[in-house]
């Protein structure tokens, strides 16, 4: 009997260590790898590097420069220009360097990621000033079918609004990055990038037309009134939609926004839920981007690249055209710019419409720049 009672000890002493335990709440991701047994070569190597950077108020940062800047890298490597777990049945951990940046009031982040069904990713952010940083804001449980973000975040530093850091301080500087990889074992997980935009802290919009050339881009336009049920709450799907289709990957309006749903807070316009789901395709490359000047809008116009733009009105009339007002906010695509007698406006697809046709919109430029959040979506087939 007392033979016996010491062998159950000893099972579950093993059975208790050898397993993997992982924890995830909106305080902190706490992981323990599985250990090695006799003979076999660990799993968790830390082979990154270390070395802090300074990027810019907009900047992607490509899986090896992110490897480049990582404190800890625990069962991934570098393998094509991707990040990766080594072993698929075990969880694997990235936590980067400091990233320093102009100080800025908001930070949005987004990613480009390839997953299958198997796969989980739980992107994490930490902000701070030379005094020191924030705990790790959780941005997203991201997976090819269930994504939820998570609210009610909050700390000295910052506080989380769903998909956006709202910083409490005048001196946030720099951010630091986790990423945590889940899944089974047939699960196929690839970063090829984060990317991180932010709000300066004094924000004033360069309206200089000087850099402004009359193009159109040929971006079909789509409606989402008259689609049942959601029609009235999709517009960032749509344009989104939009703009998948510019670039060759052909969705309705529905299909995209079953797939940028954000089960966490209910919305289906959650901003790095949609660029990521464009990010997702191993032919493009997207990112939310906060825009100040109007010579970047002309850039990207001039490159054929088409944006989705974030607007808010509080009257129908604040931008002359509209069929309503925009007071809770609203996704369009810019397609182009025209002159008009020394006036210029600005080519849209307004997705607010119940038909096809009526989409294409030209815009007053300047009510537009007045609705405008400064926040867009990017989508384009070259690195960004």
């Amino acid at each position: 009997m007392k033979k016996t009672l010491v062998s159950l000890i000893l099972f579950l002493f093993v059975f208790l260590v050898s397993c993997v335990e992982t924890t995830l709440t909106t305080e902190n991701i706490t992981t323990t790898y599985q250990t090695t047994k006799e003979g076999e070569t660990t799993v968790n190597i830390e082979n990154c590097q270390l070395n802090e950077t300074t990027v810019s108020s907009t900047e992607t940062i490509n899986a090896k420069d992110l490897w480049n800047n990582s404190e800890a890298c625990s069962n991934l490597k570098l393998e094509n220009d991707m990040i990766t777990r080594i072993d698929t049945k075990t969880d694997g951990e990235l936590v980067s360097g400091v990233f320093y940046i102009n100080v800025f009031k908001e930070l949005v982040p987004s990613w480009n990621i390839l997953i299958n069904d198997k796969s989980n990713i739980t992107i994490l952010i930490s902000v701070g000033n030379n005094l020191g940083f924030s705990k790790f804001y959780i941005m997203s449980s991201w997976s090819e079918s269930y994504k939820a973000s998570f609210n009610s975040q909050e700390d000295d530093f910052a506080k989380v609004n769903i998909d956006t850091i709202v910083t409490k301080l005048d001196d946030i500087d720099r951010f630091k990055v986790k990423i945590v990889f889940r899944g089974r074992e047939t699960s196929e997980t690839y970063l090829r990038s984060i990317s991180i935009t932010t709000k300066p802290l004094n924000d004033v919009f360069n309206n200089d037309v000087s850099f402004l050339i009359e193009k159109e881009l040929a971006v079909p336009p789509h409606q989402q009134m008259s689609i049942p049920l959601i029609g009235g709450k999709i517009c960032s799907p749509t344009s989104l939609q939009m703009l998948l289709n510019y670039n060759g990957h052909y969705f309705t309006p529905e299909e995209v926004a079953s797939n940028v749903y954000d089960k966490g807070a209910g919305i289906y316009g959650n901003w790095s839920f949609n660029t990521s789901f464009a990010g997702g395709f191993s032919d493009l490359y997207s990112r939310v981007e906060y825009v100040n000047t109007l010579e970047t809008l002309s850039y990207y116009i001039q490159n054929d690249i088409a944006v989705a733009m974030s607007i808010k009105t509080t009257d129908k009339n604040d931008l002359v055209g509209s069929i309503v007002a925009y007071s809770s906010g609203h996704l369009i695509v810019l397609i182009g710019f025209k002159k008009i007698d020394d006036t210029w406006y600005a080519i849209v697809n307004d997705p607010a419409e119940y038909e096809d046709s009526a989409v294409r919109r030209e815009y007053l430029l300047t009510e537009l720049l007045n609705a405008f959040s400064g926040y867009t979506y990017v989508v384009s087939t070259n690195p960004l």
